[in-house]
């Protein structure tokens, strides 16, 4: 275990720590995945209403706004499958070798995680974005419910994937690793 590894295990609670990798993918696929999977299509729904109102000056964050949701979505619905269908299962094997099979080496379970691991900065890259263009998650001046509302919602899919990316990020990923090396649970 390298010394990034161990410091971020030193932030996953101890509630986390103790329980076995499979039990926080199935918590994230379960809670975040599906809070997630629920609310992209509330979103796009609500974007292209909103894009439909007329314009009485408040539409100037409106583009970007859209742009980066579409981004977004595109971005977490290619993460969350490939955690979902790939990634959690590997875990289960590597974790309980004689309960489930893989043919997943640990050196390509370690490229899996890495990728994964980049792809969480780019999301947070996106949700950072977000929050700029929507500064701080407020709606303009003169906007409609509707623009408050996408607002909202936005704010609150952002809150979700941060609190996933960092338990992932404390606990999931750097278990993850310690597999790869032969750790247990």
């Amino acid at each position: 275990m390298n010394i990034l590894e161990l410091s971020a295990l030193t932030d996953c609670e101890p509630e986390w720590l103790e329980r076995p990798v499979s039990v926080i993918a199935t918590h994230v696929s379960r809670v975040y995945h599906d809070f997630t999977r629920a609310r992209l299509p509330l979103i796009a729904d609500l974007a292209e209403r909103v894009q439909s109102i007329p314009d009485s000056g408040w539409k100037s964050a409106l583009p970007g706004l859209v742009s980066l949701l579409t981004q977004l979505r595109d971005a977490i619905e290619t993460h969350a499958w490939t955690e979902d269908d790939l990634l959690f299962p590997v875990l289960v094997a590597h974790e309980y070798p004689n309960v489930l099979e893989t043919n997943v080496s640990p050196e390509d379970l370690l490229r899996l995680v890495d990728t994964l691991s980049a792809e969480h900065v780019e999301i947070r890259t996106l949700i950072a974005e977000i929050e700029d263009v929507t500064r701080g998650f407020l709606t303009p001046a003169g906007a409609p419910s509707e623009f408050d509302d996408l607002v909202r919602l936005a704010e609150e899919l952002t809150r979700s994937l941060t609190e996933e990316l960092d338990l992932e990020d404390r606990c999931l990923l750097p278990r993850a690793r310690m597999l790869t090396q032969g750790g247990g649970r």
